[in-house]
């Protein structure tokens, strides 16, 4: 069978390697419920004959909006394309605002919500949105009433209890692979959130390609967490339907420690923060074992940072890597469960010394790199060593075409802003046909605003190389560009540094703003001094700041001089999407950040003060 539309996939499934748990989610007792391929096919069927008797019809708009994946998700979303009604993917975590642009924007009709504040927040944008004419919860709604005072539905309201044939598939034939499928709004780190329109062809294409460097065997497990209405985790989703892999759901992020002993999947994806937050824990673990288990693992660690794709090691090499991994890295390839096979992360760049030292200890990391606009995924560094590099974001998929333009006099020779075109590109943004038109060159190239070049490993791959966004190069009084990014990378190699901003544009010298990661900060600092004092005490102790002054030091090694961290402050606050320093995605809003923190910039810059 050929599949042309998302909703083959599932019909794909059923006909190569049916399964019996084919989606399993989790409730908030922790307890899980699953369906069958089967079961599943039938639940989608029921929901779009529930959407055709209540009048919906193709190109209408739902909103699904959940803090948690779940398999309602999957019936939900199926059962819309299967009928050509598009779905408009939509953060859980942005402002009501927000929510009052997008479903304006895109002429939302009907929304779907789960758990938490996420009713109130529809409900406070619903005066706003004359479009909007239902909600329903995945859930037990907890408030009957909309503002309009019709009732709020469960969403088992909308599933049919028959399913009428003729109708579902009367509507499913007026549906084909150029049709919108799904508008997914970015984030965005300036200005209100633009909607990335996704043909059934851009994203099924995409599966395709990424399906064919995922070497794991039907019936193998996926563990999902990410949340599913970004383009990224949600492709990956459809890869695991159409692989015929198991998907299993945690129930939230705090959860996935559980969900990965419980599960022991064969595949998961992790932003870069994730692998971050669990190196922390084993740092913070090892710090509070005895000398010898100290001792041990920081021998393991260094082993690691030998750690290449394309390396032969030698038979000394291969000796202390079966030693180190039967005492120390097997227990930390048990804590992901065991049975890895690949650990796929993107998003945002991942620190080399993360990768090398999951990769030395059982734990496949391959990083790749794409945009929403690219139906997700634009590269990825594949399985077989041969076929990975480490410091890129892998091999271009062969459904793009991938150039790097010409901007002599800002970037070095070969490096430049990455051009796509293929069949996984979307056409535009919704509604925005600015937008649009700034987004694509006269040739149809997509500027991806990302600056990088392409580089060869010794077995003749080519591969992406990022090195910065265009829009964030600093240019620094004396007229030199410095890159925030590549900064930010190596100061965030050192694992006391949680979040960092680098800062330079139009002044003399680079300066950085830093939260410390307190967790570790706080047990270093107890070692010396036993008194209980709160995150802004530590930061403005003497020993605090000059472990940090060495920490800049030790990074200031490793970069140009023009490009080198003369002043910093540290922060006691972390940044969060809610309080507005980060986009959903996790990226920074640099000038938000700057703005809250205008004060203490200009401070430092005339003062010089090291920590505040």
């Amino acid at each position: 069978m050929n599949i042309n539309k998302i909703s083959d996939i599932l019909e794909y499934q059923s006909q190569t390697f049916s399964l019996d748990k084919a989606v399993t989610g989790k409730r908030e007792d922790k307890s899980t419920y699953s369906y069958s391929t089967e079961e599943l096919r039938q639940m989608v069927n029921r929901f779009s004959t529930g959407l055709l008797k209540r009048g919906l019809k193709k190109g209408d708009k739902i909103s699904l909006i959940s803090y948690n994946n779940r398999p309602e998700w999957n019936i939900s979303d199926l059962g819309m394309l299967q009928i050509g009604v598009i779905n408009v993917s939509v953060y859980p975590n942005i402002s009501p605002e927000d929510y009052i642009y997008i479903f304006n924007n895109a002429k939302v009709k009907y929304c779907i919500v789960g758990y938490g504040d996420l009713l109130e927040k529809v409900l406070k944008a619903q005066p706003y949105v004359n479009s909007l004419e239902k909600i329903f919860t995945f859930d037990e709604p907890a408030i009957c009433k909309d503002i309009n005072g019709n009732t709020i539905e469960s969403w088992n309201s909308l599933l049919e209890k028959e399913v009428n044939m003729k109708l579902l598939e009367d509507a499913a034939n007026c549906v084909y692979p150029e049709d919108l499928a799904t508008i997914i709004y970015t984030s965005g780190t300036t200005g209100v959130p633009k909607g990335v329109t996704l043909s059934n062809r851009n994203i099924v294409s995409n599966v395709k390609a990424i399906s064919e460097t995922m070497l794991l065997e039907k019936g193998d497990r996926a563990l999902s967490y990410l949340p599913i209405c970004h383009g990224f985790e949600r492709t990956f989703v459809y890869c695991y339907l159409y692989k015929s892999i198991e998907v299993y759901y945690a129930l939230n992020m705090e959860t996935v420690g559980e969900s990965l002993n419980e599960v022991h999947p064969h595949i998961i994806t992790v932003v870069p923060r994730v692998l971050e937050k669990f190196y922390e824990k084993i740092i913070f673990s090892v710090q509070k074992s005895g000398r010898f288990r100290r001792a041990l693992f920081y021998w393991a660690e260094r082993i690691s940072s030998e750690f290449d794709f394309n390396k032969k090691f030698s038979l000394w090499y291969r000796i202390k890597i079966r030693i180190a991994g039967i005492l120390v890295y097997s227990k930390i390839k048990q804590k992901f469960g065991g049975s890895l096979k690949v650990a796929g992360t993107g998003a945002s760049a991942c620190p080399t010394k993360l990768i090398k030292f999951f990769c030395t200890a059982g734990i496949p990391v391959r990083e790749g790199y794409g945009l929403t606009e690219t139906s997700a995924v634009l590269s990825v560094n594949h399985i077989p060593s041969s076929q990975a590099m480490l410091g890129t974001v892998g091999i271009v998929l062969p459904n793009f075409d991938v150039k790097i333009s010409d901007c002599e006099g800002i970037y070095q020779n070969g490096e430049g802003e990455i051009l796509v075109r293929g069949e996984s590109l979307t056409k535009g943004y919704y509604n925005d046909p600015v937008s649009t038109a700034e987004a694509f060159n006269e040739d149809g190239w997509l500027l991806t605003g990302d600056i990088g070049k392409l580089v060869k490993n010794d077995f003749g791959y080519e591969f992406i190389k990022l090195t910065d966004r265009k829009k964030e190069l600093l240019k620094s009084s004396n007229g030199k560009y410095l890159s925030p990014a590549a900064i930010e990378n190596r100061l965030k190699e050192n694992f006391f540094i949680s979040q960092v901003m680098a800062l330079g544009e139009q002044r003399k010298f680079v300066s950085a703003l830093i939260v410390p990661e307190f967790n570790i900060l706080r047990d270093w600092f107890l070692k010396s001094d036993k008194d209980n004092k709160d995150d802004k005490e530590i930061i403005n102790l003497s020993s605090v700041r000059e472990k940090f002054q060495n920490i800049v030091d030790e990074a200031n090694k490793h970069l140009s001089r023009h490009e080198q961290i003369r002043k910093f402050v540290l922060l006691h606050r972390s940044w969060g999407v809610e309080t507005g320093e980060l986009t959903p995605t996790l990226k920074l809003k640099r000038k938000n950040i700057e703005k809250k923190y205008a004060y203490l910039i200009e401070q430092m810059y005339h003062t010089g003060i090291p920590g505040s």
